[in-house]
């Protein structure tokens, strides 16, 4: 890691500082294989009702554009390209958070390194909470609440963060 790549980092040991790198580049490529799905979708498709509800012109608009500037588009930063920081504050059951206001940095709470199976989709959620990519908030947190939320209030889906982690998570609903 150079020294340019760990200023990115703060309070991160090497191994923390790893880790975030290994899943901040997965996140990328979670965030670029929805937005390659979504740009050849014509139309609804379980995936994407599933969690965001009704497929409509604006909440695909909604949607796409926000998976687009994950990417990179517009001249964002990738998800990869980030500042990640850490909060030694012990949350039990969140994993971090952002200002909405200060785009591309993200700050990790130490629950984030317990499961690292989740960590590029939590990336994906978090990254999505800014004001400038998809100005998203966690209304909702897991499948089965997603899910209830995409059906009962499409509206709220597209506005919430867990759900575009669940999608970029969930190819398989595609088939």
């Amino acid at each position: 890691m150079t020294d340019s790549d760990s200023s990115r980092f703060l309070n991160m040991s090497a191994g923390q500082q790893s880790a975030v790198t290994q899943a901040a580049e997965e996140a990328h490529k979670l965030a670029m294989s929805a937005h390659l799905y979504l740009q050849q979708l014509k139309e609804g498709s379980p995936r994407f009702e599933t969690w965001f509800g009704e497929y409509n012109s604006a909440s695909y608009s909604k949607v796409a554009k926000t998976f687009y500037l994950l990417t990179g588009g517009e001249h964002r930063k990738k998800i990869s390209e980030f500042t990640y920081s850490l909060d030694r504050r012990d949350s039990q059951h969140e994993f971090g958070y952002v200002d909405p206001n200060r785009y591309g940095e993200i700050n990790l709470y130490p629950n984030f390194f317990r499961y690292s199976q989740l960590q590029p989709g939590m990336l994906v959620q978090l990254a999505s909470e800014f004001a400038i990519t998809g100005a998203t908030q966690l209304l909702a947190f897991d499948s089965d609440p997603c899910k209830e939320l995409a059906q009962k209030d499409p509206g709220k889906a597209i506005a919430n963060a867990d759900s575009y982690r669940l999608f970029a998570l969930a190819p398989e609903l595609d088939s």
